[in-house]
């Protein structure tokens, strides 16, 4: 009956024939007909049967049962249905990464935390090769890094560390504490001069420590030193705020790197190997941190007054000396627990100390 009557309707009103000339009209670079569009006011005759309300409700009715097919329609499209199950594919293959990584995904925003809750972070291995002038070879250069999660093309000039081993290797105690620099809002870069072995045997630690020298550990500095230096130029690192810090090797490292590259501007040393020669400590760009041990041997209390003496003499002005009574060499290395070095207490305060002079040095933007 609808059908009927909705014909009816049709055939009185349209004013369309297959034999009626067309009329064609000329609309930029097409043509269309007077006679198929509908839409045109200068034709009375088509204008005129739109004035009927019977013809407009059929056409509204019509309307409104084909826009949900329309819409179906275009949701299955080939197209768009493997448009959608690609982006699927690609976002569960990132959630997958993120899992293996144990990374979470960069915030879209800065995340407001409670004061003293440790950054998100991201951390992983980076491998750098070199050209070695004097051998004429290459070589690869493990890197450890650790950040804060950084919101998406957000340039956060952090502060950044070089954190150098101890003689056990880059473990899991050095990698440990590179995560929790990373927490503390640091960029934090170790390196391994080690080329990928640890261990936790002394006499096996002997051994590497004997192999490498100190023109070799530098060259494998310096690569972390420019790859921090590739991030000052993404905005990601200040260059006014990069550090070296180490521990026993690491910490004579830490001294040696920051008197041969002026890129670092602060240098923290935990009982390591030490420079007295004032004019060689003309060379350091900023403050300088130094925690030792009055039972140590090397180096040993006179050691460390020569080294202080030294810095006074090449106008090093801001000079932090801690000295602990009762431990030695690694006393702050929980590695060197099997070995009876390791002691919690002073290891705390040493550490608490640290952060704090690191957080007055660096942490303020420049």
């Amino acid at each position: 009956m609808f059908s009927e009557k909705f014909m009816s309707i049709l055939s009185k009103t349209s004013t369309f024939s297959p034999n009626q000339p067309q009329n064609p009209r000329k609309i930029g670079p097409f043509t269309r007909s007077h006679s198929t569009d509908l839409c045109h006011a200068y034709n009375p005759t088509i204008t005129n049967k739109w004035r009927n309300p019977a013809m407009r409700h059929v056409l509204i009715a019509l309307l409104a049962l084909a826009l949900p097919c329309l819409i179906a329609f275009a949701q299955n499209d080939p197209k768009s249905v493997i448009k959608r199950q690609l982006g699927g594919a690609v976002n569960e293959r990132n959630e997958q990464l993120d899992q293996a990584t144990d990374n979470p995904k960069p915030p879209t925003e800065t995340a407001k935390l409670p004061p003293g809750t440790p950054l998100p972070i991201k951390s992983g291995w980076i491998t750098r090769t070199i050209k070695v002038p004097a051998a004429s070879a290459e070589i690869k250069v493990r890197l450890y890094f650790s950040r804060p999660e950084i919101p998406t093309n957000a340039k956060p000039n952090l502060p950044a560390l070089i954190v150098i081993q101890e003689w056990w290797g880059l473990n899991d105690d050095i990698q440990q504490r590179t995560r929790e620099f990373a927490q503390h809002g640091f960029y934090a870069l170790a390196v391994d001069l080690y080329d990928g072995q640890a261990t936790d045997d002394p006499a096996k630690a002997k051994e590497l420590h004997d192999k490498i020298t100190d023109d070799g550990c530098l060259l494998r500095l310096k690569t972390g030193v420019d790859l921090l230096e590739e991030e000052v130029t993404n905005g990601v690192v200040d260059p006014k705020r990069i550090a070296s810090i180490g521990w026993c090797m690491g910490g004579q490292q830490s001294l040696l790197l920051s008197l041969a590259d002026q890129r670092i501007r602060a240098t923290v040393i935990f009982y390591g190997g030490l420079v007295t020669d004032s004019e060689k400590l003309k060379n350091l760009q900023g403050p300088v941190l130094g925690v030792f041990g009055n039972n140590d041997k090397g180096p040993s209390p006179a050691s460390v007054n020569a080294f202080e003496d030294g810095l006074k003499k090449a106008g090093v002005k801001d000079v932090t000396i801690y000295r602990y009574d009762g431990v030695g060499h690694a006393f702050a290395s929980k590695a060197a627990t099997k070995l009876g070095l390791y002691n919690e207490e002073k290891a705390k305060d040493a550490w608490a100390k640290t952060y704090a002079w690191l957080t007055e040095k660096l942490l303020k933007p420049s």
